[in-house]
């Protein structure tokens, strides 16, 4: 059977600044300035056709261009190759979407033209570049096109899984951008990253769980043919103990965290607070409805009912988790970034409060987090969500308070806190708490696009406050 080779070329519009060249299977990706391209379809337009300008010609940075080959049977139609083309489409999207935080997908495309050869063309294969914004991703790039080439089927289709469902994340991230519409489905599809890579580690698990099953039966045994009235207790605990004793999701990540060395207190606490997310939202448990919302209004009720809740470190984890197992060097500043932002587990909360750690650390050091990064943000979301006591809060921040000196950076981020100690007995504590409060609104330093929505976040954790709501109505 005679093949007939033919060319699709597809150029997606620009609108930041992007450098590529590089080529994958039968085709090649690569940039063009806004010029070049119209220089191209002032070559490609009749002579008599006007000039075509439309909004994302005017508005675009240049073009991404894919000219793919592909080979037709002598009866398939030209438009066809695009369903031959479209599984090898789809991987360069994930990786592209992947290295640079932005969407690629087909309805992008916004020029196209196809045609067949008179003669075999070979695609040239240039040195891999890939470049944003000043930001050069050219090494892992080429490490990501490399495993690919030498990597068996299976894992090859695993890299294209892992890159297609952060892809589908990060689309759902970028539809939801100030209406969270699609959040509950992104959540799904980044721990599902966490999900289908952990299977690569599972098999030092399943050793590890069939050594603790063997120690447990017989702790059982022994426990079984002693004399003492605790037998009995002490059984059904380990009962319980074998019972927990299974390949799950969590032991999974937590595995294989430990190998890629990201396990650490702060990584354990997001994916147990993440998968508890995830089993909400896939199993459809019955309390989707709320009687109680807060802004920014959603267009659904969702499963993810925590207001300080932020998908974007999630998100930044299962890119990094994708990098670890590459060899990549891309995600680890915004990796470093999300574990300052992410709140410390709350173990180290309560070992902060119960040894009154507070004491022997200075005012600064509290508001910078220094001690496990427990700071007066995550004491405040702590206390709304009633893991520790006013009395808790009051005692670890009384100092911090009582002492702040009302500039910018201190009341940025004491005041949270300072809305709910404004309510302290302590006159010290109430006095400067209020002044924090009363500052913070003259110069507009919190984080809030209205002051009267960190009333309504409190209220939203059945809360309830005194002074701040007295004044909020003086001051109207």
């Amino acid at each position: 059977m005679i093949m007939k080779q033919a060319i699709l070329r597809r150029f997606y519009p620009l609108n930041f600044p992007l450098k590529a060249n590089f080529r994958f299977r039968t085709s090649r990706v690569y940039t063009i300035t806004k010029k070049e391209f119209k220089e191209y379809e002032n070559r490609k337009r009749h002579p008599e056709e006007e000039p075509y300008e439309d909004e994302i010609r005017k508005n675009s940075l240049g073009c991404l261009v894919i000219e793919s080959i592909s080979m037709l049977k002598p009866y398939d139609a030209l438009y066809e190759m695009a369903a031959d083309l479209r599984p090898q489409l789809l991987i360069i999207y994930g990786i592209l979407s992947f290295l640079t935080d932005e969407v690629f997908d087909p309805t992008q495309c916004f020029n196209n033209e196809s045609f067949v050869t008179g003669e075999d063309v070979v695609l040239d294969t240039p040195k891999p570049l890939l470049s944003k914004e000043g930001e050069n991703y050219s090494k892992d790039l080429e490490k990501i096109l490399d495993l690919i080439e030498e990597s068996k089927k299976d894992k090859q289709i695993l890299l294209y899984s892992l890159f297609e469902r952060w892809r589908k994340a990060l689309f759902l991230m970028k539809e939801s951008d100030g209406n969270w519409i699609h959040v509950d489905e992104a959540v799904l599809a980044y721990i599902h990253i966490f999900e289908v890579l952990s299977d690569e580690f599972k098999k030092q698990l399943k050793t590890e769980v069939k050594e603790n099953r063997e120690r447990l039966i017989n702790a059982i045994i022994a426990r079984a043919n002693g004399d003492d009235n605790k037998k009995y207790e002490d059984i059904d605990k380990l009962i319980t103990e074998a019972s927990d004793n299974r390949v799950t999701l969590k032991p999974k990540v937590m595995c294989m965290l430990k190998e890629m060395n990201l396990l650490n207190p702060k990584t354990e606490a997001i994916i147990v607070r993440f998968i508890e997310h995830r089993n909400a939202i896939a199993h459809g448990r019955k309390d989707l409805y709320q009687d109680k919302v807060v802004f920014p209004l959603k267009p659904f009720f969702s499963f993810i009912k925590d207001t300080n809740e932020n998908i974007e470190i999630i998100k930044v984890f299962a890119a990094r988790v994708i990098s670890q197992y590459i060899g990549l060097k891309r995600w680890e500043p915004e990796w470093r970034w999300a574990l300052v932002i992410a709140p410390p587990p709350f173990n180290l909360v309560k070992e902060f409060i119960f040894k009154k750690s507070y004491q022997n650390i200075t005012e600064a050091d509290i508001i910078d987090g220094v001690f496990d990064g427990v700071d007066p943000r995550s004491l405040y979301i702590y206390y709304i969500k009633n893991k520790i006591s006013f009395d808790d809060l009051e005692n670890a921040l009384a100092k911090v308070i009582t002492s702040s000196t009302l500039k910018k950076e201190e009341c940025q981020a004491l005041f949270n806190v300072a809305v709910i100690l404004a309510d302290s007995k302590s006159i010290d504590v109430a006095n400067t708490a209020r002044e924090i409060v009363r500052k913070s609104h003259t110069k507009q330093w919190y984080f809030y696009s209205n002051i009267r929505d960190a009333l309504k976040e409190v209220e939203y954790y059945n809360k309830t406050l005194f002074w701040f709501p007295e004044w909020l109505i003086e001051k109207k």
